[in-house]
């Protein structure tokens, strides 16, 4: 059928509103060429409509679920501390509102003398001490590093405040460990912590307070090991 049969077939096909899918009657037909050859197109494209239709809608739901696994795999990580397992630690969350502030507070870091959070620290940290050391760095953040800083704009606030808000959900689970006796606490997850604390007491507050929000990215890689 040429294109100009094709427009009189569709307007054939609107005047006749034939419902979708199209339901012909055979009864009382001695042969099929007593069907009109329009009412015939009108048929045929109704039901390539309802498969392409199908075909689009399959392809969404395909679409969506490959979306939604990729977002999972990447939001839901699991780490295991010891005998402590946290579920759906969003480190993507993490490092964006990291990355939002870190050239801010970075270029406000005045003492590159000291480094309160060294690699050195975190390297080669027991797996049954792992647990108690990040519950100690997480409460060290939230009681004397986003306590005391002070943001120069709307967004540094509000991006410290959702990594503070991160912060507590981690330590919460963590305190759910230790009330299990799973994040156990010794000699050398105290000497570690001590070292940083150290470093903390030679700087004023808000000095402090900046620096250390300027080394985290230390801290969530060495949390991503896990």
């Amino acid at each position: 059928m040429n294109s100009k049969s094709n427009m009189e077939a569709s307007k054939y096909c609107q005047r006749k509103s034939y419902p979708f899918p199209l339901k012909l009657d055979f009864s009382g037909l001695h042969s099929a060429a007593f069907l009109n050859s329009q009412t015939i197109s009108c048929y045929r494209n109704s039901l390539d409509y309802q498969i392409k239709m199908a075909f689009g809608a399959f392809s969404c739901l395909v679409l969506v679920a490959f979306l939604f696994a990729k977002t999972v795999v990447a939001e839901g990580r699991r780490l295991s501390l010891g005998q402590c397992e946290l579920n759906s630690v969003s480190f993507r969350e993490l490092r964006d509102n990291f990355d939002a502030i870190k050239e801010n507070v970075q270029t406000q870091d005045i003492r590159t003398d000291v480094i309160l959070l060294k690699e050195s620290v975190l390297r080669e940290v027991p797996m049954s001490e792992s647990c108690c050391l990040l519950r100690h760095l997480l409460r060290f953040y939230v009681e004397s590093i986003f306590k005391h800083y002070e943001p120069t704009s709307n967004l540094l606030r509000r991006k410290t405040s959702t990594l503070a808000n991160a912060f507590l959900s981690i330590k919460a689970k963590l305190r759910e460990c230790h009330n299990q006796n799973k994040c156990s606490c010794g000699e050398e997850t105290n000497r570690r912590f001590k070292l940083v604390l150290d470093e903390y007491q030679k700087l004023d507050k808000t000095t402090a307070a900046i620096k250390s929000l300027g080394e985290m990215d230390v801290l969530f890689a060495w949390m991503e090991g896990f």
